[in-house]
């Protein structure tokens, strides 16, 4: 129990092979075969990865939600609204892997809408059962808003923050990179400059 054998250690070590190599393959094939950037290698990769795993996590995120908020005895249009919350993201989602996939040139503000929407859902998920609940009871709506602020953990606090960190990054990469910018270029000519 207490050893690492050396099985566990080729296990780690072809994972990491398995990781690693497609992002040194696909830069090294897509710069000697096009002569500039393009295609999904390096840090576009990541973003892709991250990108078509959403969607699952987000349907994670809806059943342990629901889950908590069926404990907690709410009102069914708090826990509608959150519904549609997670629907709009989950489609918002769908549509920025279609923008992907069809390397089309829509990508790129997709991209910015669904970074900017997983940033504030927190927010609007606390306005919304906030507002909700205090119409329903006769609790004031600031009352009920630092409720639902101090019953949050530091895991939730630490997720925002850092989601806003991770999406303000991606934002800055998918908005400044060559790769980027060569591989959603389609509907437009690809323009090089001469130095």
């Amino acid at each position: 129990m207490g050893s690492f054998s050396i099985w566990h250690w080729l296990t780690v070590l072809l994972v990491l092979i398995l990781l690693i190599w497609p992002f040194w393959y696909s830069a090294r094939f897509t710069v000697r075969k096009y002569g500039r950037l393009q295609g999904f290698g390096g840090c576009l990769l990541w973003v892709a990865i991250t990108i078509w795993l959403l969607p699952l996590r987000t349907l994670s995120n809806l059943g342990k939600d629901l889950h908590d908020l069926d404990a907690l005895h709410l009102s069914m249009s708090v826990i509608a609204g959150i519904v549609v919350m997670y629907l709009g993201m989950i489609a918002l989602q769908i549509t920025t892997i279609v923008f992907m996939t069809r390397r089309s040139w829509r990508f790129i503000p997709s991209f910015n809408y669904l970074a900017i929407s997983s940033v504030l859902f927190i927010p609007v998920f606390l306005l919304w059962t906030s507002t909700v609940v205090a119409i329903e009871s006769t609790a004031s709506f600031g009352t009920v808003l630092s409720m639902m602020i101090a019953g949050m953990t530091t895991q939730d606090w630490s997720g925002w923050i850092s989601s806003m960190i991770g999406a303000a990054i991606w934002m800055l990469y998918v908005a400044r990179s060559r790769r980027v910018a060569n591989t959603f270029t389609r509907g437009f000519q690809v323009v090089t400059v001469a130095a």
